[in-house]
């Protein structure tokens, strides 16, 4: 739950739903790239989030979208592509990492200003 209920505030925490979900896909799926016939899935949820925004809509309300990722399967039909897989969690770690230091910076510069007013 956000306690600033501004929109860029929600759209921060809807951001940190979806990559926190898109993290979890990624390291299922390196998780299992040794397991025969394992379908690879990705998480999409930037589209939505930006068309929800568009809408005035409540960003919070974008559920991340999990779909079977469109990788060519192996000689033992597993589609995970452990490479690619490897460098989006660390993109997706940075991301997350960058959002939530964001998120608290804003927070701090509200307790400064609310500390001030006193």
């Amino acid at each position: 739950m956000t306690p600033i209920g501004d929109t860029a505030s929600k759209t921060m925490e809807a951001f940190l739903d979806g990559i926190q979900r898109r993290i979890e896909v990624r390291s299922h799926n390196v998780a299992n790239s040794s397991t025969p016939n394992f379908l690879a899935r990705q998480v999409q949820f930037e589209d939505v989030l930006a068309q929800a925004l568009d809408r005035g809509s409540d960003p919070r309300t974008v559920t991340p979208a999990v779909t079977r990722a469109a990788n060519l399967p192996n000689g033992q039909g597993n589609t995970v592509d452990v490479a690619g897989d490897l460098v989006g969690l660390v993109k997706d770690n940075l991301a997350y990492d960058t959002a939530v230091n964001v998120f608290n910076h804003k927070a701090g510069l509200l307790r400064l200003a609310l500390r001030s007013n006193a």
